[in-house]
Parts: C-alpha cells; sequence; structure tokens
C-alpha cells in the first residue's frame, strides 16, 4: 500500500462503484448477514452475479472516459464482525485477501481501457453505522482497525476507503493506525476527520477542546 495518496491526474475523473450490497440483496435475492459481502465469494452464483455487476460499471466507465476507483466486498472484514460471522482472524485475512484478489481479476482486464484504474479497501465501523458508538476510544479504536489495514497493505490496494463511520474518536485511531502503516488513506481521512472534529469540538489528536482547557 503506497505511503502517498494517489495523485490526482489533470482532467481524469473517476467513477466508484456504490449500493452493491442493496443490489446483491434486492436485486438478486443473496443473503448478506451482518450486511457482510465477502462471505458470497464461496457462493458461485453469487460470484457470477458480482462479476456481471461490477463489469457493467467497469464497462461504463472505459465507454465514458472515467478513471475507476474500484472497492466494496471488505466493509465488514474487521475483527468483530468477522468473529460474529464464524471466521477466526487467519481466515478473515484470507478472505480480505480474496475480496481483492477478486476485484483485481475483474478490473485488471480494463486497465488499458481507462485512463486510471484504483484499487481500494473498504473499512467500516467497529459497530452498528446508524448508532453512534458511544465507548470506544481513539486508541481502541486504532488496535482495532489496524488488524484490517495490515492485512489490506498485503493486499497491495492503493488507497483505504473509511465508509459510514459516524464518531469522531474511532475515525481519529483508523487515521491513527492508517499514518503508523504509512497508508494511502491518511490524506484522505484526516483531511475529512480534521472538519468533522472541528464541527463536534474535538481535538483532531483525539481529546476534547473542554478537556484541553481544563488541563491548563
Amino acid at each position: 500500500m503506497s505511503a502517498e495518496f494517489p495523485t490526482q491526474q489533470p482532467g481524469v475523473n473517476y467513477l466508484t462503484e456504490g449500493g452493491q450490497e442493496t443490489e446483491i440483496l434486492y436485486k438478486y435475492g443473496f443473503d448478506l448477514p451482518h450486511f457482510a459481502m465477502f462471505p458470497l465469494l464461496d457462493n458461485p452464483r453469487a460470484v457470477a452475479e458480482l462479476r456481471g455487476m461490477y463489469s457493467r460499471y467497469l464497462d461504463t466507465a472505459a465507454r465514458h472516459g472515467f478513471g475507476v476507483v474500484v472497492g466494496g466486498l471488505d466493509y465488514r472484514a474487521s475483527p468483530d464482525w468477522g468473529s460474529l460471522l464464524g471466521y477466526s482472524r487467519e481466515s478473515l485475512a484470507e478472505m480480505q485477501l480474496r475480496a481483492i484478489d477478486f476485484l483485481r481479476a475483474i478490473a485488471g482486464p480494463y486497465a488499458g481501457q481507462v485512463p486510471a484504474l484504483k484499487y481500494a479497501g473498504i473499512v467500516g465501523p467497529r459497530g452498528d453505522a446508524y448508532e453512534i458508538n458511544q465507548t470506544i476510544t481513539a486508541e481502541e479504536a486504532e488496535e482495532y482497525h489496524g488488524e484490517q489495514l495490515a492485512t489490506l497493505a498485503r493486499a497491495g490496494v492503493d488507497l483505504v476507503e473509511a465508509m459510514t463511520f459516524n464518531g469522531v474518536p474511532e475515525v481519529i485511531g483508523l487515521s491513527r493506525a492508517a499514518a503508523a502503516r504509512r497508508s494511502a488513506a491518511v490524506g484522505l481521512l484526516h483531511a475529512r476527520q480534521r472538519k468533522q472534529a472541528a464541527r463536534l469540538g474535538a481535538d483532531p489528536e483525539g481529546r476534547d477542546r473542554d478537556h484541553r482547557r481544563a488541563d491548563r
């Protein structure tokens, strides 16, 4: 995984996938326990539908001259969710690697048809995206998300996308974990996290402003 966020190529706009879970669940009728996509890699029929979904998206990008950021199967590939799904940490890491390999196998042939092609690992929150985790600290988040980031580094993704995080401390911890691994997620996450922290009265280093003032 690159230590620098990918440089924007002048004149190149990127198309990203979106809504895969919704499509595979409601259009094709596949069950997604805990909203996890990566277990579908063990279902040949699901793999065939996923190939079709991604191929149509890549065809659209090629037809209209868009660059591509491709990702999307590993949103739930973190330790707590993996455990709920019955995966050991070793088998979860293997599924994460398989998810990226799957994307490479589909998108690789388009490398000469699109102006840019980037592979993204997707990291989701430790808890429910629709319910703020009131207890996780930045330190806990750094340790927790560091495991998935380490696997994504092994996979050699170009960047990491953090999706549906709803609490500042968890984003801070994820940012620190990315920085410790010199991940390309750092530039993206710090820029967003600092704006969110400023709005919510938090220090980007993980302490709230009122607490800092009280220390003086």
